[in-house]
């Protein structure tokens, strides 16, 4: 004789049934519409025999110690879907709003009570289904979806630049890991605290020094000069001479750890060692190696400001110094 597949109500009760006075009301709905995904959630539709359990409130009249007081399953009728009683907001029990002769009735046992409480359940259900609905719509934790793919963390990412189509593609780091840093990236421009923050978040071991206005010395190609053909005006703020220090497009992030994976991963490629950026070749001698200093400058080469080639500088330019 083969072996009867064990159903879902079955399941259900021998999973939770254990402890489901410790569990939350709203947990436990997550459980178990995330044991049954292809049934619809509760409450979502017209009919609820859809639902895969029934709530109903607890008879009894004592002080509850939890949200849930029990789950029980129909002994006449096993096919039909188990009951969790509930203590709170129910139509009888002790948050109950009607008047005492019902509920007296109900806790009692008196004759007729099964069929007040039949018709009350059909109530009862109906309103716990919804208030777990009500619930979700308006929790961001309860519809928060991994890697931030949920509507709400969506619309939250839009806000710094990250919901368009394709723009999170252009980022090796997970799009959520950017939702703690909304208030940060929100400003219209790159604070000290925000690239603080952010190194902060990527790597925890790390301590970060950050310097806003970095000088940068540029050599012009072209340095300007009198001429009667080419007329320079100062009020144009022109460079004089043959270098100029640019203090505005670019700022030096000093990074201290004492993590080797963590010094590693800062460096362009991950490579420990990068002919022209941290390799030092030729220092063979024991003698030699002080030359090497305890700290190197990693420049990214995205330095956008004051072009090397121009000198007719025909007024002020906004840069913008892309750190993501």
């Amino acid at each position: 004789m083969a072996r009867e597949t064990q159903s879902v109500h079955s399941r259900l009760m021998s999973i939770l049934k254990a402890d489901i006075s410790s569990l939350n009301f709203y947990q436990f709905c997550q459980v178990i519409e995330r044991t049954v995904p292809d049934r619809p959630p509760l409450g979502s539709t017209d009919n609820p025999a859809d639902d895969v359990i029934r709530f109903r409130p607890h008879p009894g009249m004592g002080f509850p110690i939890g949200e849930l007081k029990a789950m029980e399953a129909d002994r006449e009728y096993p096919d039909r879907p188990p009951t969790v009683r509930t203590t709170f907001m129910g139509l009888y029990g002790v948050d109950s709003p009607l008047p005492t002769v019902y509920l007296n009735d109900i806790a009692q046992h008196r004759e007729g009570h099964e069929a007040t409480e039949a018709f009350l359940d059909m109530f009862n259900h109906r309103m716990m289904t919804q208030y777990y609905r009500i619930w979700r719509k308006y929790s961001y934790p309860a519809t928060f979806a991994a890697g931030g793919s949920d509507r709400t963390s969506q619309c939250l990412l839009g806000l710094i630049g990250l919901g368009i189509p394709g723009s999170q593609q252009q980022i090796s780091t997970p799009a959520s890991r950017f939702l703690e840093l909304l208030s940060v990236m929100r400003l219209p421009t790159r604070t000290a605290e925000g690239v603080s923050a952010l190194v902060t978040l990527l790597a925890p071991q790390t301590r970060v020094v950050v310097t806003p206005s970095c000088p940068r010395r540029i050599h012009l190609l072209q340095p300007a000069g009198f001429s009667d053909t080419q007329r320079i005006s100062l009020s144009q703020r022109t460079v004089l001479g043959r270098s100029g220090t640019d203090i505005n497009s670019q700022l030096l992030l000093a990074l201290h750890t004492d993590c080797p994976e963590e010094a590693r991963g800062w460096l362009p490629g991950g490579q420990p060692v990068q002919l022209g950026l941290t390799g030092v070749l030729g220092l063979k001698n024991e003698e030699n190696q002080v030359a090497i200093p305890d700290k190197m400058t990693v420049s990214l080469g995205d330095y956008q400001g004051i072009p090397s080639d121009n000198h007719q500088n025909t007024g002020g330019h906004y840069v913008n110094y892309p750190f993501l």
